[in-house]
This record gives C-alpha cells, structure tokens and sequence, in this order.
C-alpha cells in the first residue's frame, strides 16, 4: 500500500514582524442590508457546498494573513454543522462558467489551505458581523484573486445569511445530489451571493509555491520579514519530533502522523542568509521523486531567535501537492 510523505519547511528568524490589523469588506460594511435571510451557504438544506471568488482588486496588494472570516446574518440564531469545513485558495479564475465541466477543486486551485475542519456551533447576531471563527490563517499572496469554499453536513440548517450581488459563487446542495459535501460539479450558479467581511494582519508569511509537482525544485517564499535578520530554512522529509538545536520542534499529529517513519531517516536541507531590504527571501529545495511520494504535504512553523532563546514556535498553514 502507498504511503504519503510529509514535507516540512521552517524558518528561523530574529524578531517578530507585527502588523496592525484590517478588515476586507465585500461589496461594503452595512451588515444590515442585503436581500432574502435564506441565502447561500446557511440555507434550509441539510448539506452544502459553497465557493466563492473575492477578485485581487478588493484584497490588499500584500501579502497578508487572512485570519477570519465573518457573515452578517438576517436573525440572531445558532448554526450547527458537523462536519463543517472552510477552505482557501489563491484561483486566477474570475467566475464560474456553466458552459463547461467545471469543478469546485478546478477554482479552488492545486494548493488550498483548510482553515476550519470539524464541528461549529455559530452563535449569531442578527445585523451583524458575526466571526465563524477560523482555526488556521491563510496566507495571501498580494496578487491573485481568492476562492473560499464552505462545505457541512448538518441536521438542518436555518436561513441565516443576507445576500447581495455580484459576487461570483456556486453552489450544490441536497436538491441536487446524494452527498454535495464531496461532489465536485456544481449545479447552479449566479452573480447574488453573500456579503462578508474578512480580518487580516500584515506579518511574515511563509508560501510555497503552489505550482510544483512531485520531482521538481519546490520553492519557498518568505515575506513581510524585517530587514537585516538572519534567516535559515530547513526542509526535511522525515518525522516527528523535528530536533533544533536545543529545541525540539512538535508537529501536530494530523501533519505528520506515521507517513515517513518506514522509509529511512529524514533528508535535511539547510539555507542560511540575510533578510535583504525588500524583507523577502526565496529558499529553493529538491523534492525527490520516489514511487512512494503519491502525495505532498507542506507545512510550516516560524521560530523564532531572540538572544539565543526560542521566543516563540507557531504552525501557520498547510498545502496539498499531487503529482
């Protein structure tokens, strides 16, 4: 049986980049206003799923960490949904077309990154912003339009959100077929979808690119650091826990569980230099190409250096390569 292997890249660093934080809202923040209270995704079905596109022209032109994502619903109830999930994804598509076989995963793109996976309970307010309260970020690039996805399965759901238009989105839910929450063609599709607001913070971000495959140079970018600190990454196809030094580095089980323990010890890669002006840094590493490798994860954590002493350790955001 194939196995996957997991890919790890961490970046070290001295200093923390803040940024203050902001909010995207699209079409406007007036949570009051907006058509029918059940619009898309929080319909009356008991399963969805549910993309969108937010155009680059909307985002800010920086790299960013989108950390939530909030909807003003119509009435102040409580949605629960298990399971639910919410995905992003950078797409160069700037709408569905129903002209061709078009998929959810097609506009999503290769890469996205699963910012809530599991159970909700959402308490709302009616004619309010309402978070739903992501558990990862995602990482934004400053440059290409963003897909979100929503999909759950639910009891019943309860008409929640207000809509507006246009904002391009698709959906399918139980009208359409057995099980939307893993269907991937839509069924229906328009120009009048939700309003919603979107919180983001200005710091250093870690990016893969998320045109690679299996077998080539796989390339990481990190952005928003401070000028004239000392980077290195690392990457390492091995297992948990990753040593550092005097630090021991714990991945969270989900991203590395027991994928690459039977295939040897891991294969480290290091890269060391100084955050230029620009506060970028690009660090390039070879993927091997094994009969085993049908499936690439990429995760990251930033350490942080300060004096000698390990400051602070996070996991920011995880890709899916295949080949």
């Amino acid at each position: 049986m194939k196995r996957n292997l997991v890919l790890v890249a961490l970046v070290l660093l001295i200093g923390i980049s803040a940024g203050a934080q902001g909010y995207v809202y699209n079409p406007d923040n007036v949570p009051s206003a907006g058509g029918g209270p059940n619009a898309w995704p929080f319909n009356i079905h008991s399963a969805w799923r549910y993309s969108f596109i937010v155009h680059a022209g909307v985002l800010p032109s920086a790299p960013i960490k989108i950390t939530d994502i909030a909807f003003a619903p119509t009435s102040s109830r409580t949605f629960v949904a298990s399971p639910f999930q919410i995905r992003m994804g950078h797409t160069t598509h700037r709408d569905f077309s129903i002209s061709r076989p078009t998929q959810f995963d097609d506009i999503l793109g290769p890469c996205p990154t699963i910012c809530y996976n599991g159970a909700i309970q959402w308490v709302t307010t009616a004619n309010a912003w309402n978070d739903i309260g992501l558990k990862a970020p995602f990482a934004y690039d400053g440059k290409r339009n963003l897909c979100v996805e929503i999909r759950y399965r639910a009891t019943r759901s309860q008409g929640l959100s207000s809509w507006v238009g246009p904002i391009p989105r698709a959906y399918t839910n139980t009208n359409y077929v057995a099980d939307p929450y893993n269907e991937l063609k839509w069924s229906y599709q328009d120009s009048a979808a939700i309003k919603h607001r979107l919180t983001y913070v200005k710091k250093d971000i870690v990016l893969t690119r998320d045109t690679q495959s299996i077998g080539t140079a796989s390339v990481i970018d990190y952005l928003n650091g401070a000028a004239g600190h000392g980077v290195q990454l690392a990457a390492s196809l091995g297992q948990s826990p990753l040593n550092l030094g005097s630090c021991t580095v714990f991945l969270d089980t989900d991203s590395v569980f027991i994928y690459s323990v039977a295939f040897g010890p891991p294969v480290f890669n290091n890269y060391a230099q100084i955050l230029p002006a620009s506060g970028s840094i690009c660090g390039t590493f070879s993927v091997p190409k094994l009969p085993v490798l049908i499936g690439l994860c990429v995760y990251h954590s930033g350490v942080t250096h300060l004096r000698g002493t390990i400051t602070g350790c996070a996991n920011t955001d995880g890709t899916l390569l295949t080949q």
